[in-house]
């Protein structure tokens, strides 16, 4: 079977919390890449859930809120290691 795209990773999105304090997302340890430049501020940040990883924009910490199955965040990675995604 072949890896999905971000596009299709968009619909597996089994879980959306758009508020601050929505549900499960509450109480979440977020992390950021070492690698963000600027003092952090234009990255995604990351938490892990027992069966997903849930995803938020590092601009906007209460705003929306995505978890993604494992599986799916699993695919997305091996994807970008093997070069899927690259642009040049």
């Amino acid at each position: 079977m072949g890896r999905s795209s971000p596009r299709s990773l968009a619909g597996k999105a089994i879980d959306r919390a758009n508020q601050k304090g929505a549900g499960p997302m509450e109480n979440l340890t977020w992390r950021k890449s070492s690698h963000s430049g600027n003092g952090g501020d234009t990255c995604v940040e990351m938490a892990r859930t027992p069966h997903s990883v849930a995803v938020r924009d590092s601009e906007d910490p209460d705003g929306p809120r995505h978890s993604y199955a494992l599986p799916a965040i699993k695919s997305l990675f091996a994807d970008i290691r093997h070069g899927r995604y690259d642009l040049i």
